[in-house]
């Protein structure tokens, strides 16, 4: 079955726009190339803004799996779901180091208007 990205994108746009914390929803690896012929998974990396007394990584900490989970039910895939941290002000991104490289597609962008 193939994956509709614009679907995901919109889903996840509903999603994201009322999380405060949110500031972008990557699509990353395979699944954000157009070349992509596997639907092994769905990676998405999330952009956290620093809060008033809380940082991005207690925030990843606190909320990232509620954050999968409801991803999870709104999206309502048959392939897996991995969400990550992507630090871009640290430039640390551990978990997703390379797969990123392989190509990404911004989903959401709490500054745009959509």
């Amino acid at each position: 079955m193939a994956i509709d990205l614009e679907d995901i994108k919109r889903k996840i746009i509903d999603w994201a726009r009322f999380k405060v914390a949110i500031r972008k929803v990557y699509i990353y690896g395979e699944m954000a190339n157009p070349e992509h012929n596997t639907n092994s998974a769905l990676e998405l990396c999330l952009v956290i803004d620093d809060q008033p007394y809380i940082d991005s990584y207690a925030l990843w900490i606190r909320y990232g799996s509620v954050w999968k989970r409801e991803l999870g039910d709104i999206l309502k895939l048959d392939i897996p779901l991995q969400i990550e941290l992507l630090d871009i002000e640290r430039n640390q991104t551990p978990a997703i180091s390379g797969r990123f490289d392989l190509g990404n597609l911004l989903a959401y962008d709490k500054n745009i208007n959509f």
